[in-house]
């Protein structure tokens, strides 16, 4: 993900808002956790979306909107503890 060279921008400029390279990394990110809102995800109160780094890996370098590709395996994990949970808390009721 690259956003600037340091040797030919301040820092400041190249994560400022008027950067195109930052615009598009963040409107990318957005619209990742716009399509996991679309499908009603209910676990994503915990991944937002999921890791921009797997989106990256997962669109071989080419942009941050896709799924994690963790993500069903994520889900599973999230559903097996909150399945967990539920029963601990019944048998404490």
């Amino acid at each position: 993900m690259i956003l600037g060279n340091i040797n030919q921008k301040e820092i400041k400029d190249i994560l400022s808002p008027e950067s195109e390279a930052m615009n598009k990394m963040i409107d990318e990110r957005l619209e990742a956790i716009n399509t996991c809102k679309s499908k009603k995800c209910k676990y994503f109160y915990i991944c937002n979306g999921g890791c921009p780094y797997y989106s990256f890996i997962t669109s071989n370098g080419e942009n941050l909107k896709e799924s994690d590709y963790l993500c069903k395996g994520k889900t599973l994990i999230y559903k097996y503890l909150n399945d967990v949970v539920r029963i601990l808390k019944n048998q404490n009721s």
